[in-house]
């Protein structure tokens, strides 16, 4: 039998049920009675789970094992007693016998489970929170504060809405395998009006009684011409004491529309103009100028050995801060051409999320992601990348010669790289290399030289070996080896490099050396405050026959809402020891935010040497502050001040700048920054409080889709309002909310779960949007919106089905047979599946030990906000 109510005697149900819940709460006890809590899981940083109902016994928490595996959505699967599958991206393989309790899982391979950490009941099997976190490296945060209410079994309520907090509610999924429901691929115009970045700043200034000016600019824009996205960044500064400065950076490129998609013979990527090429190997290393690259992969899949550069662009002089895997690594600015740049950056084995936070001088704030698998390309079997480029690096398209080129260690090079996965575990590649290379002779003359190699990359045990050879013709050959792996979550890397007569740009920059060993130790510490550590011993010996010894620690340290990072270095060269240091430490809250760097040597005379700090704090909506403050700790201590009071007025910002250095010099100043643009379809003017110009932008157009067919169908009519994440982003006009800041040339997953609505029971259509855009691009999104409501029933057996069933898995099928959601009953049969759109829908349960079970079709209406359904029988 099925009931159905209206929407207001729905919710005058649900309050009831709720007060009622509340006060028999407060007066039942019963032996039988369950504490139930809910619990998070998070993995490097990023969501797995959320709302997984977690039981007290004593002082652990226990998580049925089943439910656990379904919320990460791991791949391991029960056969008897052996439990056995992949977790984390099938980097990790997971075997456990519960009849003889061994467990195989990195880390703990051959280890018995002790019989404190897990039970088997007729329930099912129950683990400890601390032996989950331990085996798949998770963090499993408990929240007491959401407690759901317990409720006696002897006396259950009708409809039990505090319930609504189940496994299937907000379902996570593991960052590496979510699956869209939707891909929205690129889109590229023949023209379009750019995006554009615009700051302008022009100061007076004093110096030892002598007054002067200084004027500079910077401008970004970001569009599409010919069907390519066309970027340029340029620079220039003046004044009276100083000569006229100024800096012009312009790219054309484009990328596949998808990450399944090619341009032309598997080419998925193409750029001309300025290229910045990144080639860590022994060879081509790093490095921007005029030129082209064609590439069959990303640049963070381009055979990177166990170092990368991380680059990106931004407006100049923003600050950046380097985060791998959430630890503060190192600070940075962006520099007159638009670029941030973080050069040899580890690459531990495995997965390594790189994230740059940029932060503009209005209170901006912009995250850039960087991913790199340690121990280079992850190519699956017969995969294939290549890359062809020429980069001339003593000119620039529109300059010419850049400042200071002739301190570059080449002029140009012309590089062919290739790699191929002959299997899972094994992948080989080649290369050639022309380059004009910079002579050691002090006129600073460039020779020609050609160069071939070899490199290869193999999965061996739990880590992987790295090689590449590379012979410099008619002259020298060098070879670079390594190993990484990881034990019991913490990274070991071992790496040998041999140069003897070989010069390369890369040897030449780092001082070619005859031979290098380094072996890091890297990983978690505890307690938890500690956010890791890194160890890193280094040893080179000098084509001259001289050793150096370097020691590198750095120590990351979370204390409140600070995060601390901490520097030392012992380096010997030449038998002359010197050990220095640098201090980090940064600090976000809602509106304040505090950064310092303390350098220091341990000497006996003066080890503190410089300190620096910069404080920034938003007064009101409107008005935001940046006092920046540094010192010289040696010789007379030179203090240098400067402040910046900036007004919002829209999207446009005016700032005022106060700065001096107390010794002999002032200036004050006043700045204008805007980031503006024009979109095309809906033909209207676009400002922003980000940058525009070199990032991607969607705009999301949200529809109450009334036939529920996933198109907009003429006379359906926008969202009347919308909210992505938590108020960040708000709806311009009905149903439009934009998107903006999305990193070009890499998936963006738009999770619709974040969106909230002003009516309760409008949910999206799909899941997962994959989106797809390039710099200076603006694609539209139509977002399907439909009504929904909720669906509940009981499990029960017995000859008059009386009797409630608890502990059966009831899953939700949608008319095409694809499982949608997934609950179990509670202890009196009672399930529930929430915020369920209107159709035809198949509840079905897993089958259960001396039962046979069936399935159960219906129609659902949404506009009716609520069904319960017939009771699913059990049959003994």
């Amino acid at each position: 039998m099925e009931y159905r109510y209206g929407r207001r005697t729905i919710v005058l149900f649900r309050l009831i049920a709720g007060v009622m819940a509340f006060f028999l709460s407060a007066i039942s006890v019963a032996q039988d009675d369950l504490d139930y809590f809910l619990m998070d899981i998070q993995a490097d940083g990023f969501g797995l789970a959320e709302s997984l109902i977690t039981y007290q016994s004593g002082e652990d928490y226990l998580v049925e094992f089943a439910g656990f595996l379904e919320a990460v959505e791991f791949p391991i699967s029960r056969d008897d007693k052996r439990w056995s599958g992949w977790f984390r991206a099938e980097e990790n393989h997971f075997l456990w016998d519960t009849g003889s309790g061994i467990l195989e899982v990195d880390g703990y391979s051959g280890t018995v489970v002790d019989s404190i950490e897990w039970l088997d009941n007729d329930e099912g099997v129950f683990v400890t929170t601390r032996a989950l976190e331990a085996w798949f490296n998770l963090r499993l945060v408990v929240n007491t504060r959401l407690q759901t209410i317990t409720v006696s079994s002897s006396d259950p309520l009708p409809f039990q809405r505090w319930k609504k907090q189940t496994l299937a509610k907000y379902r996570y999924r593991s960052a590496q395998n979510i699956e869209p429901d939707i891909i929205i691929a690129d889109e590229y115009h023949w023209a379009t009006l750019p995006m554009i970045d615009l700051s302008t700043h022009a100061l007076i200034r004093g110096q030892n009684g002598v007054r002067g000016t200084a004027q500079s600019g910077a401008l970004i824009m970001g569009m599409d011409l010919l069907k390519h996205s066309v970027i340029y960044s340029g620079s220039i500064s003046d004044g009276s004491n100083s000569s006229l400065k100024q800096s012009n950076r312009l790219t054309i490129e484009r990328a596949s529309a998808t990450a399944d998609t090619t341009l032309f013979y598997g080419v998925n990527r193409y750029t001309f103009g300025d290229v910045f090429a990144l080639n860590p190997n022994l060879v081509v290393g790093a490095g921007s100028g005029r030129g082209f690259r064609i590439q069959r992969n990303s640049d963070e899949r381009a055979g990177n050995m166990n170092r990368v550069t991380i680059a990106g662009d931004a407006p100049a002089g923003w600050e950046v801060e380097l985060y791998r895997n959430d630890a503060l690594i190192e600070f940075g600015t962006v520099d007159a051409a638009g670029r941030y740049l973080f050069l040899d950056q580890e690459t531990p084995y495995g997965e390594n999320i790189f994230v740059a936070r940029i932060f503009g001088p209005q209170g901006q704030i912009r995250e850039d992601r960087h991913t790199y698998w340690g121990g280079g390309a992850d190519l699956a079997k017969g995969e294939y990348d290549f890359s062809i480029s020429h980069i001339d690096f003593d000119h620039t398209l529109l300059d010419g010669k850049p400042a200071g080129a002739r301190g570059l260690a080449a002029y140009y090079t012309t590089d062919l790289r290739y790699a191929h996965a002959l299997t899972e575990n094994m992948q080989l590649g080649a290369g050639y290399a022309r380059i004009g290379l910079g002579s050691r002779i002090a006129d600073g003359a460039f020779t020609d030289t050609q160069y071939v190699s070899l490199h290869g990359r193999m999965k061996l045990g739990r880590g992987v070996f790295i090689a590449e050879a590379a012979n410099q013709l008619q002259s020298g050959n060098a070879w670079s080896l390594a190993y990484l792996t990881t034990r019991n979550r913490h990274n070991i890397s071992f790496a040998h490099r041999f140069v003897g007569n070989f010069e390369s740009p890369v040897t030449n920059r780092s001082g070619r050396p005859g031979s290098l060993n380094e072996l890091t130790l890297s990983g978690p510490l505890a307690p938890d405050r500690f956010t890791g550590y890194t160890l890193r011993l280094t040893q080179r010996r000098q084509s001259d026959g001289t050793t150096d010894m370097r020691l590198f620690n750095r120590l990351g340290l979370l204390w409140g809402p600070l995060l601390f990072s901490n520097d030392l270095e012992y380096v010997r060269v030449a038998g002359n020891p010197v050990t220095a240091g640098q201090l980090n430490v940064t600090g976000r809250l809602s509106r304040i935010g505090f950064r310092g760097q303390l350098d220091y040597q341990l000497a006996k005379v003066s080890p503190l040497k410089r300190v620096s700090a910069s404080f920034y704090w938003a007064i009101g909506e409107r008005f935001h502050n940046n006092l920046v403050l540094s010192s010289s700790l040696l010789g007379d201590g030179s203090l240098s001040f400067r402040n910046i009071l900036s007004a919002r007025i829209r999207d446009f910002a005016l700032t005022l700048q106060l700065s001096t250095n107390i010794d002999d010099s002032w200036a004050v100043g006043l700045g204008f920054n805007v980031h503006f643009g024009y979109d095309g379809r809906r033909q209207e003017f676009i400002t922003d409080k980000r940058s525009l110009a070199n990032t991607g932008r969607a705009t999301m157009n949200l529809f109450v889709d009334d036939n529920n067919n996933g198109i907009r169908d003429p006379g359906e009519d926008p969202v009347s309002w919308a909210v992505y994440k938590d108020d960040k982003m708000l709806s311009a006009s009905p149903g439009v909310v934009p998107l903006d800041g999305l990193p070009r040339y890499r998936a963006v997953l738009l999770e619709t779960r974040h969106f909230k609505f002003d009516d309760p029971f409008l949910v999206p259509r799909s899941e997962v949007y994959e989106l797809y855009t390039h710099a200076g691009g603006n694609i539209n999104v139509d977002i399907a919106v439909v009504l929904a409501g909720d669906i509940e029933g009981y499990v029960v057996a017995g000859p008059s089905g009386a009797t409630g069933v608890r502990g059966v898995v009831v899953m939700l099928y949608d008319s095409e047979g694809k499982k949608i959601a997934t609950t179990r009953s509670e202890f009196d049969g009672f399930y529930s599946f929430t915020a369920v759109p209107g159709g035809d829908y198949e509840i079905r349960v897993a089958p259960k030990t001396g039962f046979t079970v069936f399935a159960l079709p219906f129609s659902f209406d949404a506009d009716d906000g609520y069904i319960v359904l017939d009771g699913i029988y059990l049959y003994e």
